[in-house]
């Protein structure tokens, strides 16, 4: 397994290549500034699996939205995506506002509501 980290004002995103996946984890904020880097390093994956890790995503607007649609899209081929995001969180509610809940794949961690 190999792993590459890179960070950008506001976003940190690292990627483990295993063998079967591409696991991505994403710490900080996707705003419209960082939704570039995101989509880079989610367009240069390969694995017929992708999981990204929002977990410790504190904000995120339209602009990562799209760049998960777009990655999703592009995936739907294979396996598609898997988000992990926390409850409660901002990238939930998004996806929960947006009714995206059904897009994707989704692993929600932490307390129920």
């Amino acid at each position: 397994m190999s792993e590459v980290s890179e960070s950008h004002p506001g976003i940190r995103v690292a990627v483990r290549h295993d063998t079967d996946a591409d696991i991505v984890e994403v710490a900080g904020e996707i705003d419209m500034a960082s939704a570039t880097h995101l989509e880079e390093a989610l367009g240069a994956l390969t694995a017929p699996q992708l999981v990204i890790d929002l977990r410790q995503v504190e904000f995120m607007d339209s602009s990562g939205l799209l760049s998960l649609l777009q990655t999703q899209r592009r995936c739907e081929d294979n396996h598609g995506v898997k988000l992990l995001v926390q409850r409660p969180s901002p990238v939930l509610r998004l996806l929960e506002l947006a009714e995206m809940t059904d897009v994707f794949s989704i692993e929600v961690f932490g307390r129920a509501r």
